[in-house]
């Protein structure tokens, strides 16, 4: 080995690479002792040395993302089976239960196609519709026989909420500095 230390650019090497010469930097120097100095600066070197190892061990995607896409789709296909039904029901040959097709597409309107929405719009636009079809047409819904619909829209809507929530737990979990910082700082 030389005894000459070589000019090496941080800026060239890749998250793993500029992780690797630290480790081997930390490991010589935490190896000899020279001053009381040195053991303090390798003391503050360690310290960062330890946030870049936890920044780098982030899992760069989240475990929830399939499950909230599936959970999605879910909600999607029970939306579309409750307003076809409706939509069915606007033709019907009862007087009565043709009325009470049209409070509840009425309400579908009011809030447009939910399904091509963004999914956070999707989200609280089905809560909103979810209420505003329990509150104004609870009789209705009775009338055309889909309560059992709504409220497999509402637990489907439920889950994929409660999967989000958890998606930001895991968030909230990671640590608070990037590597490009920890790089900074250690550099």
């Amino acid at each position: 080995m030389k005894d000459k230390i070589s000019h090496i650019m941080f800026s060239d090497l890749r998250n793993e690479e500029h992780f690797g010469f630290h480790s081997e930097f930390a490991k010589l120097a935490n190896e000899y002792t020279l001053t009381e100095a040195f053991v303090a600066l390798v003391a503050r070197y360690n310290a960062r040395y330890d946030e870049l190892n936890d920044a780098l061990e982030i899992t760069r995607t989240s475990s929830f993302t399939r499950q909230l896409v599936t959970a999605d789709l879910l909600r999607i296909s029970a939306y579309r089976r409750l307003r076809t039904a409706v939509r069915g029901h606007l033709r019907y040959t009862d007087p009565a239960k043709n009325e009470a097709a049209w409070r509840i597409y009425d309400i579908f309107r009011q809030y447009g196609n939910l399904a091509q929405s963004a999914r956070d719009k999707r989200t609280y636009g089905l809560t909103n519709l979810l209420e505003d079809l329990r509150e104004r047409t609870a009789a209705e819904l009775q009338t055309l026989g889909v309560t059992a619909w709504v409220s497999e829209l509402e637990t489907k809507n439920q889950a994929y909420k409660s999967l989000k929530e958890s998606r930001y737990a895991e968030w909230e979990a990671q640590p608070v500095k990037t590597v490009r910082e920890c790089r900074v700082a250690q550099d």
